[in-house]
């Protein structure tokens, strides 16, 4: 998934019913590199997967906080999920990702996060230029903020040496391949899950 734009959430809502129906038991969600949209879509995306609990909240200075809770009526989607994550991971798939570890909806793999959910303002200057200005921080539902710690991975996955460019920027390009080790990985918890769950 690139990106979080109106309608996403209906789109995945659609995509996932189409899923169960094709007889598919277990989710991967891949946010690697997602990075741009509507926080509101990551909310209501969270809200596919939650049964309970909190999602996200909104705290500034002048900000009363806003809480975004789980709505068991939306869920569409109870079968085993995990989340890809990395560095290039941002915004609404921020608080997507943090949800679902944090409510142990699932395992967030890969690498921390970005840092960047939070509510902000454009502010045109008189010169032509622009401030943009940060008015809010969406906290994860442990309590951390997100711009400031980012989200860390439940399970920590390393990209091969090959794929590092340098010491500051890790960002191993998403894919779908049986090689990737950030998708190997989710299998592997997807089946012992799957296993978990028979043996119950």
């Amino acid at each position: 998934m690139a990106e979080f734009q109106p309608g996403a959430t209906r789109q995945i809502r659609d995509e996932l019913v189409q899923l169960e129906r094709q007889g598919a038991h277990k989710l991967i969600l891949d946010l690697r590199s997602c990075a741009l949209g509507d926080d509101a879509e990551g909310i209501s995306t969270a809200q596919l997967f939650l049964p309970s609990g909190t999602i996200t909240t909104l705290k500034g200075q002048t900000v009363s906080p806003v809480v975004s809770s789980a709505d068991p009526s939306k869920v569409v989607w109870t079968q085993p999920v995990t989340v890809l994550i990395d560095t290039a991971t941002a915004g609404p798939a921020e608080i997507l990702a943090a949800a679902i570890a944090d409510n142990h909806r699932g395992e967030t793999i890969g690498l921390r996060t970005y840092g960047t959910a939070s509510e902000q303002k454009l502010i045109e200057l008189e010169d032509g230029s622009a401030l943009i200005l940060t008015l809010a921080n969406y906290y994860t539902p442990g309590g951390k903020e997100i711009p400031v710690d980012g989200v860390a991975p439940t399970v920590e996955v390393q990209p091969p040496v090959e794929d590092v460019t340098s010491l500051e920027q890790i960002l191993p390009p998403p894919s779908s391949s049986a090689t990737d080790p950030d998708i190997k990985k989710a299998v592997e918890i997807l089946q012992d899950a799957g296993a978990a769950r028979k043996a119950a």
